[in-house]
């Protein structure tokens, strides 16, 4: 996989070329407020056409640990993004 900034690298010359660019996360994987709060400044700063906005959902066949979000750490996500 890639991390977030290869992919932010991957996003620029988009934005470069005048295409429209959609960009967006999954939340809910174990990351940080702070995590969360640089990943909504970075996609601020690619000013994307769309912004997909994702939540991870445990599944006991995947070998991620339970990190699910409250309906509100969700809610202020999408109010952060939006």
């Amino acid at each position: 996989t890639h991390n977030w900034i290869d992919r932010y690298k991957t996003a620029l010359p988009v934005k470069e070329a005048k295409l429209k660019l959609c960009c967006g996360g999954i939340f809910g994987m174990g990351e940080s407020q702070r995590d969360r709060d640089d990943f909504i400044n970075s996609l601020v700063s690619l000013e994307p056409e769309s912004v997909a906005i994702n939540f991870y959902i445990p599944n006991p066949a995947l070998p991620l640990k339970k990190n699910t979000l409250s309906k509100d750490e969700a809610r202020k996500v999408i109010e952060n993004v939006v």
